[in-house]
C-alpha cells in the first residue's frame, strides 16, 4: 500500500519447531531481546521507519524489540503495527516505544481474524495514510 522498501528482520538462528516455538515465548515475556542480523540499509537513511511485529503472550517479537533497542537512535521517526491472535496489543505496542526511546507518529494492531475475514482494510488504509501524511511532513 506504501510502495516502501522492505527490509525482514533476520536472525541467525531459526524458530522452526517446538523449540523455536518455546524460544520465542521465553524471550518475549522475560523481555530478551533475540540476536539479529544488521539491517542491509540504514535506518537513518529515511524519513520514517516502520517496525512491524507479531505479538507473543503481549510481549512485541523480540527480534522487532531488538532492532528498535539497537537502531532506535537512528531512526528519526518510526511507526508501528502488529498482528496478533487475539489481545495483547496495546502492552506489545507500549513496549516498541520504550525500546525505540519515543512515541511513534502511527500505529497499526490488526488481528488474524481480521485479516482472514478481510475486514482489517480499513484499518490498513487508515494506517496507510497517517504514514503517508506524516512522510508528507518531513
Amino acid at each position: 500500500m506504501l510502495n516502501a522498501q522492505l527490509e525482514p528482520i533476520e536472525e541467525p538462528r531459526s524458530r522452526r519447531g517446538p523449540l523455536g516455538y518455546l524460544r520465542s515465548a521465553i524471550e518475549a515475556v522475560r523481555g530478551r531481546d533475540a540476536v539479529i542480523r544488521p539491517p542491509v540499509a540504514e535506518p537513518a537513511d529515511f524519513d520514517l521507519v516502520l517496525i512491524g511485529a507479531p505479538v507473543w503472550a503481549s510481549h512485541p517479537s523480540s527480534p522487532a524489540r531488538a532492532f528498535a533497542r539497537l537502531y532506535g537512535q537512528r531512526i528519526k521517526r518510526a511507526a508501528f503495527f502488529c498482528t496478533l491472535g487475539g489481545s495483547g496489543a496495546e502492552p506489545a505496542l507500549r513496549e516498541l516505544e520504550q525500546a525505540l526511546g519515543r512515541a511513534p507518529v502511527a500505529t497499526l494492531a490488526v488481528t488474524d481474524r481480521e485479516l482472514d475475514a478481510g475486514s482489517g482494510s480499513d484499518k490498513l488504509a487508515r494506517f496507510a495514510n497517517a504514514v503517508r501524511s506524516r512522510t508528507a511532513l518531513a
